[in-house]
């Protein structure tokens, strides 16, 4: 419903990753809530041993990529003079 009222239709599946926008919001909130070894020794994040630096990359991707989809559509729109 939220992504109906804010994007103008259903993101139930992004088409670069085959994953729905639920899915790719819960995993950056997992992300997000993991312990990360690098918080409390610093040297250790450049190794990046847990693979978190990995994953958020991929979620950003994904998400950069889902927004950028959303922009042309809109832009799109404009274009054809439906606002």
């Amino acid at each position: 419903m939220s992504c109906l009222m804010v994007f103008g239709k259903k993101r139930i599946h992004n088409e670069h990753e085959q994953k729905g926008f639920h899915a790719v919001v819960q995993e950056g909130m997992q992300l997000a809530a993991v312990f990360n070894i690098a918080d409390y020794i610093p040297y250790v994040g450049a190794l990046d041993l847990q693979g978190l630096a990995k994953r958020m990359k991929v979620v950003s991707k994904v998400f950069d990529d889902m927004f950028e989809q959303i922009i042309d559509e809109h832009v799109d729109a404009g274009d054809k003079g439906q606002h």
